[in-house]
């Protein structure tokens, strides 16, 4: 799963890709190349299931990703 976060174009991240097992490794992979860092956060997966390309993430979500967000930083990691 891809998000992306632009405050001048939407009031919440936005998932940008999603998929499981082989497009999984693609968006990974195209994420690498493009430099963009990684991380891995099961609660915040579970919470954007249902969640579309494109949509908004919901406010349920928030909590789960602002500590994704916070510890990545905290840590100096791009794993969380």
């Amino acid at each position: 799963m891809a998000l992306g976060y632009d405050p001048d174009q939407a009031d919440a991240p936005v998932i940008l890709a999603k998929g499981e097992r082989l497009v999984a490794g693609l968006i990974r992979d195209a994420a690498r190349e493009a430099g963009v860092p990684l991380w891995t956060d099961a609660a915040l997966v579970q919470a954007l299931r249902a969640v579309e390309p494109g949509d908004e993430i919901p406010e349920s979500a928030f909590e789960p990703w602002h500590s994704c967000w916070l510890g990545r930083w905290t840590s100096r990691s791009w794993r969380c």
